[in-house]
């Protein structure tokens, strides 16, 4: 039913509504989320000598370290459990991954938007991010529209919202069809459809800045990310 675009392109991060009622304390600083991980005890040394003070800066750093590409880095407290998050801005089109840590250790939240057309929005308000993969930008895709919310449970995300439209047909003003119509998986007629759509697209718009990544390319880049995560690497990519 669910035919979900997911091929992938490495490829920006950047409810309030009755239906989507989690809420998430407001986004903290870099220095008040490792200060907060502090307060809260997480007191584990990382063995070694990279001079990490906390597993989740070795973890977090590591994970960079390793990576192929990136444009862009967030760190802070987005889920209010008090140890901060790396939110890793793939590249300026949209892919986003977030790092997250809990008693399992390092674990990531892995959005993987198609191209340009797609999206991936962090919304304080809720706590929640707003994902879509993809959705219509051409008459062979026309009307397409894809979107997913992630809640945080309190050790984890999870999906909790789901809109789809599949591919229509467009040839002018008067004629075109919508293809088929789902929210949370079950059929819906077009009308209400966009109705939600549009909350949704007011959602994206409203929060569509709501984080202030760190770009790779700012002169400071490796001294800012290096107070919060001692043994980060400026990627040495070719």
């Amino acid at each position: 039913m669910q035919n979900v675009i997911q091929n992938t392109v490495s490829v920006i991060i950047g409810l309030s509504m009755a239906l989507f009622t989690m809420k998430a304390p407001a986004l903290a600083s870099l220095t008040v989320g490792v200060e907060g991980a502090k307060a809260a005890g997480s007191q584990i040394l990382t063995a070694g000598e990279c001079g990490c003070e906390f597993p989740w800066q070795h973890a977090y750093a590591q994970y960079l370290n390793e990576l192929e590409y990136y444009s862009g880095l967030y760190i802070g407290d987005v889920n209010g459990d008090t140890v901060p998050e790396a939110v890793i801005d793939i590249n300026t089109l949209g892919s986003t991954i977030v790092l997250f840590w809990n008693e399992s250790g390092l674990q990531e939240l892995n959005l993987e938007t198609v191209s340009a057309w797609g999206s991936v929005t962090y919304i304080p308000e809720s706590g929640q991010f707003l994902y879509s993969p993809f959705y219509g930008h051409t008459t062979g895709t026309w009307g397409y529209e894809e979107y997913y919310l992630y809640d945080w449970t309190g050790t984890e995300y999870v999906q909790t919202f789901s809109m789809l439209r599949e591919s229509g047909y467009y040839q002018d003003a008067e004629t075109f069809e919508y293809g088929e119509s789902f929210i949370d998986g079950e059929r819906t007629d077009n009308a209400a459809f966009e109705e939600r759509l549009a909350q949704i697209k007011e959602l994206k718009e409203k929060n569509s800045e709501s984080l202030s990544f760190r770009w790779l390319e700012e002169e400071d880049f490796e001294e800012k990310v290096k107070e919060i995560l001692p043994c980060f690497e400026m990627p040495g990519w070719k």
